[in-house]
């Protein structure tokens, strides 16, 4: 199973009538050219204490970072939520992904 197909699984499980109309994932492009991937944490079974921030940089063209940020989610109220953010350059979409699935442990 690809990347793309484990993280729709993942979100498939966090869907429990409540947490999607508040949470999900956004996939952007950017114009450095790269993307950016933003995915809501809170309420789902991420272990965020234990995931080391990730900044490589091999080329202008293929780089990776990711981090976890605290802000509101799309719909919500709350204001100190936990968000996995990934960013990379134009090849880099699949590493942001394993890195993400890594740290919500779906094989």
């Amino acid at each position: 199973m690809d990347s793309m197909q484990r993280l729709v699984q993942w979100w498939r499980a966090q869907c429990d009538g409540e947490w999607e109309h508040e949470f999900g994932i956004t996939i952007e492009t950017m114009d450095n050219p790269g993307w950016l991937v933003k995915i809501d944490l809170s309420y789902t079974n991420a272990d965020v204490q234990s995931f080391e921030p990730i900044s490589e940089r091999r080329s202008d063209t293929d780089w990776c970072r990711c981090t976890i940020a605290r802000g509101s989610a799309r719909g919500s109220t709350e204001d100190d939520l936990e968000h996995f953010v990934g960013m990379g350059g134009p090849g880099n979409l699949n590493e942001i992904l394993e890195r993400f699935l890594r740290l919500v442990d779906v094989d």
